[in-house]
């Protein structure tokens, strides 16, 4: 009586619930706070077209523990062997690629130039520099586009989203690693 039901079928029915919540609220958020979030946040999409795997997260390059140097390359982090040929962007270029859209120098085309690069040189960074295409930066009044529309912009698909110990779990990258 009155015990809340702990099935597998209402677990699932639980989690597919709050995933959609999930996805509802990171679709909202302004795109420019992504790598502001208070918790380590990693969402991997596909573009519509090439079908190319990229995670983005919102930790700084400098802060994450996945971006190991080995031999005095930077190397791209890789958790898990289905990731193993997603390009990675950082929070800083996930700034870079989102200020670059409001700028309208920076397109889905352009993500493939970015992927090309990093698969020849894993050291290279998107910077405003790169998604400005030698624009001069907008004025950034207002909220901007949400996450939403730039993974729309950018013909992205949503394939999954991790949270802070999510993350940590999934690639055993947490602080103790």
């Amino acid at each position: 009586m009155g015990r809340a039901s702990t099935s597998p079928a209402s677990r699932s029915a639980r989690a597919s619930l709050a995933s959609e919540r999930a996805r509802a609220e990171l679709f909202a958020l302004p795109a420019r706070l992504f790598s502001k979030l208070p918790l380590e946040t990693r969402i991997e999409l596909q573009h519509s077209a090439t079908k190319q795997v990229f995670v983005w997260t919102s930790g700084r390059h400098s802060e994450l523990v996945s971006a190991q140097v080995k031999g005095g390359r930077r190397e791209q982090p890789r958790p898990a062997e289905a990731r193993a040929r997603a390009y990675w962007l950082d929070g800083n270029e996930v700034d870079a690629v989102v200020l670059g859209l409001e700028a309208e120098r920076t397109f889905s085309s352009d993500l493939t130039a970015f992927s090309l690069r990093k698969m020849h040189d894993p050291g290279f960074r998107v910077t405003q520099e790169h998604a400005l295409a030698g624009a001069e930066a907008p004025c950034r009044a207002g909220r901007g586009p949400t996450l939403g529309e730039v993974l729309a912009a950018l013909e992205l698909d949503l394939l999954s989203i991790e949270l802070g110990s999510e993350v940590e779990a999934h690639d055993g990258l947490g602080a103790a690693a």
